[in-house]
């Protein structure tokens, strides 16, 4: 009969998700990257209005 080699499997496994992984680290790498160039200006924020539920401390607020 087929036996399946255990450690074979898990270590293919693995080593797929490490290139994922890498893939995925290596985008994101590039997008930082990228993001240095983007334009930029000097200035101070005089307003801010949020709208939403969100997380305050553990607890939602308004």
């Amino acid at each position: 009969m087929f036996e399946i080699n255990t450690p074979f499997v898990v270590g293919t496994v693995f080593a797929i998700f490490g290139f994922w992984m890498l893939r995925h680290a290596l985008r994101s790498y590039r997008k930082a990257l990228a993001s240095e160039h983007w334009p930029s200006v000097k200035g101070k924020i005089s307003d801010i209005h949020l709208w939403g539920r969100r997380n305050v401390d553990g607890r939602m607020q308004r």
